[in-house]
């Protein structure tokens, strides 16, 4: 358990999870100015289960969190702030099978981390094109919900053709270049979410569904899959929303056409706000 700690201006990771280190739990960890990531999880074959990073501000280093464990499991990474990543993205899930490095590794070993859930985190001020939150590679079975993502170029990034069973759920992206771009990757499911920006979808098996967007395209942005949809240019916000001049998307009783409209998923409990 690693708890209240200020690490600034360090020559590699802030924090950086040791070989074989299960069940941690990182908490309200000031991680800013380091040469690589806030919180760092390298490459290891024994896998990393079970972690938990919350309530921890990052800030300028390569990525907020990033998890390139091949191997690794159910990490929970939640109400956290996260800002300026310049390399890698916010929240990094960069679960590799490198063929080189895992060539002689033995056959239980299985690769692509998965079970990561990724919810009410603030993510914002990405130098550049970096992503709030990338999933590539091999990531699997994982969860992105409740985010509120702005100010960056990219918002949300799938870009791996192995990455399989994502659900993108009740994100608030504003003021963002492209809010989610799928570019690669199978049954990727987003659902609920408010966006004012690009939403670029290419793998036909996606699932778009009760979300607002600034403009949709791609080969997978039409379909079965994709329906009750609305572009925020087709919403009078000033009816729709609390105070949309002020990136407050909370939605009046007048907009009574989205009230109660979403996709319900469970479980469901209280949001960041």
């Amino acid at each position: 358990y690693v708890r209240n700690m200020s690490i600034t201006n360090q020559e590699g990771h802030g924090f950086s999870q040791a070989t074989g280190a299960h069940t941690m739990k990182v908490e309200g960890l000031l991680s800013y100015d380091n040469s690589q990531a806030g919180i760092g999880y390298p490459i290891e074959v024994s896998g990393r289960h079970s972690n938990e990073v919350c309530q921890s501000y990052l800030a300028n280093g390569l990525a907020g969190v990033g998890m390139q464990d091949a191997t690794a499991t159910d990490a929970w990474i939640h109400h956290n702030e996260i800002i300026g990543a310049s390399y890698g993205a916010g929240v990094w899930l960069y679960c590799h099978n490198y063929p080189d490095y895992w060539q002689s590794m033995p056959s239980w070993v299985t690769f692509g981390g998965k079970d990561f859930l990724i919810e009410d985190n603030l993510i914002y001020g990405m130098v550049s094109s970096i992503p709030a939150v990338l999933a590539s590679y091999e990531v699997k079975n994982s969860t992105i919900r409740r985010n509120y993502i702005y100010d960056n170029q990219i918002g949300i990034r799938i870009n791996g053709s192995n990455v399989n069973n994502i659900t993108i759920n009740n994100n608030v992206l504003y003021n963002n270049i492209t809010d989610i771009s799928i570019t690669a990757g199978s049954d990727i499911k987003m659902y609920n979410n408010t966006g004012t920006g690009a939403v670029s979808i290419t793998p036909v098996t996606s699932t778009y569904i009760n979300n607002i967007y600034g403009s949709i395209s791609g080969a997978g942005s039409t379909g079965d899959n994709v329906s009750n949809n609305k572009a925020i240019s087709s919403l009078n916000t000033v009816t729709y929303f609390v105070d949309f001049n002020n990136d407050n998307f909370r939605l009046k009783s007048t907009a009574t056409d989205l009230i109660d409209q979403g996709t319900l998923l469970e479980p469901f409990s209280p949001d960041i706000d």
